[in-house]
């Protein structure tokens, strides 16, 4: 939009670079990840980012589970996921993120601290998505977290998704 404002599927305009306490409808990113792609949608089907969300949250420890829930939501409020190279080279994109992600934190009154202890997961579980979504396996020679990947259809990880925020009381059911 003209004005800055991005348009979600609920129907409200956000600025996805001042987003706001009430702009964080978590039915918004549920939608969203459940959409879009993983590795650039450079792998061998569709895998989803909702699909790793839940499985990363399947696998770290209780105080992390909201923290891994939350982990990719900016990218469910307009900040698309660049490649990793990519993303090296524009380190203020890198902010615009944590600045969303912190604000969204910060709503759901989940600790940004627990961003730095659930970085280690989220990347050992790279280690497990690339030695399965590629038609050639990459390893990453990190320790994988023995998560298997199952390219999940939209509605599933909508439905997956959707079921974790509850349990974890992020949304009412």
């Amino acid at each position: 939009m003209a004005d800055g404002r991005i348009l979600l599927h609920n129907g409200r305009l956000i600025d996805p670079l001042n987003i706001r306490p009430e702009d964080v409808d978590l039915n918004v990113p549920i939608v969203a990840l459940s959409r879009l792609p993983r590795y650039s949608g450079q792998t061998r089907k569709t895998y989803r980012v909702a699909e790793h969300v839940v499985k990363l949250w399947r696998v770290v420890p209780e105080r992390l589970k909201k923290a891994a829930l939350l982990h990719d939501c900016s990218e469910g409020f307009g900040l698309l996921d660049f490649a990793h190279p990519v993303k090296c080279q524009i380190p203020q994109y890198s902010g615009l993120e944590n600045s969303m992600l912190k604000q969204i934190f910060d709503a759901c009154n989940v600790p940004w601290e627990l961003m730095y202890e659930l970085e280690p997961y989220d990347r050992r579980m790279s280690q497990d998505e690339m030695m399965q979504v590629f038609d050639t396996p990459f390893d990453r020679g990190m320790p994988p977290l023995g998560v298997k990947v199952e390219f999940w259809s939209e509605r599933k990880c909508q439905k997956m998704l959707r079921r974790a925020f509850v349990q974890e009381g992020l949304l009412h059911g």
